[in-house]
């Protein structure tokens, strides 16, 4: 879809969150999404809660991209 390479992780729904808390907008909760960036040499990783309504990001060396970065660069 996006026309691009992806790697997924934690895609299954299982309402025990037995890997880590569903919010993408906290540094760690995206650790596992951080490491899978840096060991595949990704350009970057969003990660997205059960529902779509939050985001994050960490860059190509895996730093964490705080959302409020994102939604200024997408507006601007």
């Amino acid at each position: 879809m996006l026309g691009c390479e992806h790697i997924d992780l934690y895609c299954d729904w299982d309402a025990t969150e037995p890997n880590h808390g569903a919010d993408p907008t906290r540094p760690k909760n995206m650790v596992d999404l951080a490491k899978v960036v840096v060991d595949n040499g990704c350009e970057f990783g969003l990660g997205a809660d059960g529902d779509g309504d939050r985001i994050g990001a960490v860059d190509e060396n895996g730093e964490f991209v705080y959302p409020e970065s994102i939604n200024r660069s997408v507006s601007q």
